[in-house]
């Protein structure tokens, strides 16, 4: 048997191309079907619950993430204090506006939000924002009180 290694250390995972078609048929028919009117709840709390298995030091390594993980360029535009303001961009976002099925960027949203909780050792919440004429997704997380 050869070295194991947990999926977000196998590094030959990050060059491999395929085409998004397989991911985006999962993400946008095959989980809203399972799930139903629960999808929204299930996919933030599933990302927080990835975001709990591979804890990220920084703000920049959650960035990283995303870029590794393919679910786009995630960049901070406004910080203040615990309040803080992402733009999510790329091609596959670009190209999900032209949908006929509702996008969803839940899953997103709770692992920014845990990652963020963990980073500030505090309760972090986030929401996302579609931006149809710039193309790109908004997440504003915020402290809760």
């Amino acid at each position: 048997m050869g070295k194991e290694k947990s999926l977000l250390q196998n590094e030959s995972l990050r060059d491999i191309q395929i085409p998004a078609l397989g991911f985006e048929m999962m993400r946008q028919l095959t989980i809203p079907e399972v799930l139903g009117e629960d999808t929204s709840f299930v996919l933030y709390y599933l990302g927080k619950k990835l975001a709990r298995q591979y804890p990220l030091q920084k703000i920049e390594d959650i960035q990283v993430f995303f870029h590794n993980a393919g679910f786009g360029h995630l960049n901070l535009v406004k910080q203040k204090k615990k309040k803080l303001e992402f733009e999510l961009t790329g091609p596959l976002i670009e190209e999900r506006f032209s949908y006929e099925e509702p996008v969803s960027y839940r899953l997103e949203a709770g692992f920014i939000a845990q990652q963020l909780s963990l980073i500030f050792n505090d309760e972090i919440e986030c929401i996302d924002e579609e931006n149809r004429r710039k193309k790109l997704i908004s997440f504003y997380a915020v402290e809760t009180i």
